[in-house]
């Protein structure tokens, strides 16, 4: 059997990027030089999750009880709204 999930959590990939930079140290870079480099890494990492997660919220996966897999489905093409 295959099917399909839906999940929607608005703040979850959000916080998983933020909980990812908290820590950055850049050598030579001031405190504000490094919360810019946070702030475009955390829109680059929006950007190329935009692939897999719907306005930054919905994601869908699809189980196969025969294989045993999970596959995380891609934004269908006409939903896109980079």
């Amino acid at each position: 059997m295959k099917f399909t999930a839906t999940f929607k959590n608005p703040d979850a990939l959000i916080i998983g990027i933020q909980e990812s930079l908290k820590d950055l140290k850049v050598e030579g870079l001031s405190l504000e030089e490094i919360e810019e480099l946070k702030e475009t890494r955390e829109s680059e990492a929006l950007d190329i999750c935009g692939k897999w997660f719907e306005y930054d919220e919905y994601i869908k996966v699809e189980v196969d009880t025969e294989l045993k897999t999970c596959t995380v489905l891609e934004v269908e093409e006409d939903l896109i709204f980079n």
